[in-house]
Formats: structure tokens, sequence, C-alpha cells
């Protein structure tokens, strides 16, 4: 990779990760956690993604379920997935609320 695809990749990656880019920086840490072990899934942003932009949602969901509520979650979450596939649960799921025609 030459010295200027470096550079613009890191460009990228700046922007991304700032304010205005409005995306957080990942590492490993996640994936090695207890809770996201042997799932090729951070479960940490996922979870609090949910919790914050569906908080109403999120509480009937922890009344409803009890105890191990993330661990629920990720098997109501990798259900959704294997029935409907990723991008069909995420576009459900997103500000739209609904697939595009």
């Amino acid at each position: 990779m030459s010295e200027t695809e470096k550079q613009f990749e890191s460009d990228i990656e700046a922007f991304l990760i700032s304010p205005d880019g409005g995306w957080t920086k990942a590492s490993d840490a996640g994936y090695r956690s207890t809770a996201s072990t042997g799932k090729a899934l951070d479960l940490e942003p996922l979870v609090g993604f949910v919790k914050e932009t569906q908080p109403l949602v999120w509480q009937r969901f922890e009344k409803q379920c009890g105890g191990d509520v993330v661990q629920k979650f990720y098997r109501c979450f990798d259900d959704a997935v294997q029935k409907s596939g990723l991008l069909h649960v995420e576009l459900m799921n997103s500000p739209a609320g609904d697939l595009p025609a």
C-alpha cells in the first residue's frame, strides 16, 4: 500500500471517529468479553444502542426476561437474523421502521 493510500485511509478513519462522523473506534476487547464469547459480535455496543434508542421497549424487555437480559436479547437477535437475515433485521429496526417496497 502506498504512503498516499495509507494517509487516505487514516484520513477517512479520523473523520468517521470524529464528532462529525459519529462513529467510535472499536477494539477487540468487546469480542473477547465474557458476554460476547463465541458470538462473533460485540454485544455491549448493540445493547447500548437499543437501550439508548428504544428505552421503553428495553425496559419492557427487561421486565419480561428477569435475569440474564443481555443473553436473552442476543438469542432473540440471533433468531431474527437466522430467520430473516441481518439486513432485514436492521432495516425493520431502522428509524424509518419498515422495509422499502
